[in-house]
Formats: C-alpha cells, sequence, structure tokens
C-alpha cells in the first residue's frame, strides 16, 4: 500500500494517520484495553480509516488492479487458522473503531455526495457486521431446513429422514468439538483434529449444496409461487452476479477454479476459523510464523575486571538435575516472605501482580463476548426451528411459519447485498475504463 507522504502526516498537535498507526508499536499489551489490542492487529484498516477521515482534508484510497503483491503464505491448516485468528479479531475491532468514529468523515474536507456514499459505506459495513455475527446460526439453519425439507412428500425421497438425523447429529458434533479444540489447545498441538472437522463439515456441505440444487430445481417448476420464485431470483443474483462480475472484469476463470473449492470449505471458514477467532479474543499475538515474542538471555555476570574471565553454571550430568530440582523444591516449601521492594511499594502491586490482573481482564471479556455470540446464535436458532416447521418449507402448506419468513428474508438480504456489490465493482470498472 503506497500512500503519499503530506496525507500520512499529523497535525500540528500531532494527532493524524502517522500517530494512529504507530500507536501500535509501543502497544505492549499490558497497559492498553482488549479493544485497542486487538484493533491494532490490523493495523493497516486504521491507517485507512485515518487517511479518508483527515480533518479538513479529502484523500482517498484507490485499488491498482495491475500491482502486484508477494507474501509469505501459511502452508499448513494450524498456521492459516493462526493467522485467521489475527485478521478476524482485528478487522472487527478495526471496524468497530471505524463506525465509533463516523464523525471524522463529516468533519473532513470531503464534498457532500462523497461524505453521503462513505457514510453509506459504513452502513453497509454496519449490517455486514451483524449478519456475520450469526453467520454460524445462519448456516446451520440453512443446513437443517434445506435437508429437511427433503423429507416432505411432495420430494418423493424415502428414508432421508434416517440420514438427515446422521447428518445433523454430525454437524452438531463437529460443532461443539471445534469449540473445545478452540478453548484448550493451539492449531498446531491439534492438527489432525482440525482437518477431520475441516474434512466432515467438507462432506456435509456437499450434502447441503446437493439438497439446495433438488430445492431449487423444485423452485424452478414451481416459479409462480412466492417462496419458490424467490428463492430462484436469489440464487440467479447471487450466483449470477458473481459471474457476470467475472466476465466484465475479463476474469471469469477462478468461477471455475477456485469457486466449487470455496464453496466446499466455506463452514471451514466460517465455523473453524470464526470461533478460534473468538475463543481466543484475548491473544494479541501476531498468530503466523512465530508467536512474536523475544526471548531474553539470562545476564552472565564478569568474574573478574581485569582478564575478562567469566563463570556459568552448566549442569553436566542427571545427578546436577536431580540436585537443582529438589533445592528449588525446598525453596518452595521453606520460602520465607520477603518485604516488598521499594519500587512494589510505590506501585502497589509486584509486576508479575499485574501481568496476572491483565491475564485475567482479558480472559474476563473474552468469555464475555463469547458468552454473548454463542447465546445470540443460540436464541435465533431455537426461534426459527421452534414451529417445527422445517420440513413443511417448501410445501404448499407451510404460508406463515418460522423457517418459511427466515428464508424468505435470508434469500432477499443475499441478494440485495450482492447486488450491492455489483453495483460497486460494476462503478470501478467504468472508471478505470474513462480514465485509463
Amino acid at each position: 500500500m503506497l500512500n503519499r507522504y503530506i496525507a500520512l502526516q499529523n497535525d500540528r498537535n500531532g494527532v493524524g494517520p502517522l500517530a494512529s498507526y504507530f500507536k501500535g508499536e509501543v502497544l505492549g499489551g499490558g497497559d492498553t484495553d482488549i479493544f485497542t489490542s486487538n484493533m491494532y492487529l490490523a493495523e493497516d484498516r486504521i491507517l485507512c480509516f485515518e487517511l479518508v477521515a483527515k480533518r479538513n482534508a479529502n484523500w482517498v484510497l484507490k485499488y491498482v488492479k495491475s500491482a502486484v503483491g508477494e507474501t509469505d503464505v501459511p502452508d499448513s491448516l494450524p498456521e492459516f487458522i493462526m493467522q485467521r485468528r489475527r485478521w478476524l479479531n482485528g478487522s472487527l475491532f478495526a471496524a468497530f473503531y471505524a463506525l465509533a468514529h463516523l464523525p471524522q468523515v463529516l468533519r473532513s474536507g470531503h464534498g457532500f455526495i462523497r461524505k453521503i456514499v462513505l457514510v453509506s459505506e459504513a452502513f453497509f459495513s454496519f449490517v455486514s457486521i451483524v449478519f456475520a455475527w450469526f453467520g454460524i446460526a445462519n448456516y446451520y439453519l440453512f443446513f437443517v431446513i434445506l435437508t429437511t425439507a427433503l423429507e416432505d412428500p411432495v420430494f418423493g425421497i424415502e428414508a432421508i429422514r434416517v440420514f438427515n438425523y446422521f447428518s445433523h447429529f454430525a454437524y452438531g458434533a463437529a460443532l461443539a468439538g471445534v469449540f473445545i479444540l478452540a478453548m484448550g489447545n493451539k492449531p498446531k498441538a491439534s492438527a489432525w483434529k482440525y482437518k477431520l472437522a475441516t474434512m466432515l463439515f467438507s462432506l456435509l456441505t456437499i450434502y447441503l449444496l446437493a439438497c439446495a440444487v433438488v430445492c431449487a430445481i423444485r423452485a424452478s417448476q414451481k416459479s409462480d409461487q412466492g417462496l419458490y420464485a424467490r428463492m430462484l431470483l436469489s440464487i440467479v443474483a447471487t450466483y449470477g452476479i458473481y459471474f457476470a462480475a467475472s466476465v466484465l472484469a475479463l476474469d471469469p476463470w477462478h468461477m471455475f477454479t477456485s469457486f466449487i473449492p470455496f464453496l466446499i470449505l466455506s463452514p471451514m471458514y466460517l465455523n473453524i476459523l470464526s470461533i478460534y477467532a473468538f475463543c481466543n479474543l484475548d491473544d494479541i499475538s501476531w498468530g503466523t510464523k512465530d508467536d512474536g515474542k523475544i526471548e531474553e538471555l539470562e545476564a552472565v555476570k564478569e568474574a573478574d575486571a581485569e582478564t575478562g574471565m567469566v563463570e556459568v553454571e552448566v549442569l553436566a550430568g542427571p545427578a546436577d538435575v536431580n540436585k537443582a530440582y529438589l533445592e528449588a523444591l525446598n525453596n518452595i516449601k521453606m520460602r520465607k516472605q520477603f518485604p516488598p521492594s521499594k519500587h512494589q511499594s510505590m506501585v502497589g502491586i509486584s509486576a508479575a501482580e499485574k501481568e496476572q490482573n491483565t491475564r485475567n481482564y482479558y480472559a474476563n471479556v473474552r468469555t464475555n463476548v463469547l458468552l454473548s455470540w454463542v447465546l445470540t446464535n443460540a436464541i435465533l436458532v431455537v426461534f426459527i426451528l421452534s414451529d417445527n416447521s422445517a420440513k413443511e418449507t417448501f410445501g404448499d402448506s407451510a404460508t406463515g411459519s418460522k423457517t418459511r419468513t427466515y428464508m424468505t428474508c435470508v434469500l432477499a438480504f443475499v441478494a440485495l447485498t450482492s447486488a450491492v456489490r455489483f453495483i460497486g465493482s460494476t462503478i470501478y470498472l467504468c472508471t478505470r475504463i474513462f480514465t485509463h
């Protein structure tokens, strides 16, 4: 990302894009709240927002299609999960920061029309965040509704109820297992478990896509009815718009090479990555190739100032190891309470206690956010499935069922957001054609 230096400069009071960007470089995590610590995991987003919202300025960010970037991508699933934890948490809190500081855009030097566009983008971002918050519930509801719908006699598929029973149980068990793994294990220590969960979710998604195709065929046969017409329109609007936008951009090949694998792996992106990110909200490390921590070397005391000789204790054998262990154990048992140092008396608590208090605070916020996320998603699932109308969703008798209303709203929302993205990409394409 290249920016003009004049756009990056702070004002005379030291406030501006550079100050906000480099604030993340001095955050150690101990003296900052969990919101700020996670927000600066996506420091580039903070910089971009501060550039656009700079006071009395009208700087804009432009996408350069011809730019080429190189990066060191994760080469294993555990590294990928750890990287996405930082990306997801950082982008989420950076989005909250942008929404909370939206008045800065109104105080910038942009024109009235551009301010309206920027506020509209902020509203679209807010709606997307709310929809993403209920991501695991929405995907589970789609899985249950589409698979259970095939139990309706109108489809003529017998014995599907038994298969659905095992598939629903497998989905729920995989979801619960991912939560347990995310709370208690690092991905590198449970690599095969995460791979197993990914494969199970992928197999269930293949079954879900097959059910969706069957429902779409029935929708095309009864396109004169309300829900079927909306479902068909949503499918055409979503995937048709993706394909049309790819063709207009002269880059349709990924629709044939990458789109189907993306659909099959979508529950891994949605469930495994999101669950691990929320369960490790208190982890503010970089999280890719290493943890970013620099281990301090032990100090070596000089024994002789003239010769420069030093003395270093080295454990020569098992006996020395046992002796050191017994001495340490005896020190723990017979430990005397030393008076606090002068620095500790001034501060009130020791550095270890301060670090432990910080960890407790981070863990408590993590727990509160995780509880809120899980409970709100669970409430949505229970509310939608409470009337046991999933089987009649695509039938002729469920005109006012919760599942039918839910499917109608979600499909309309997906079609609308896809249309908004298509309009934005088309505007960019036209602008690029006439300005280059």
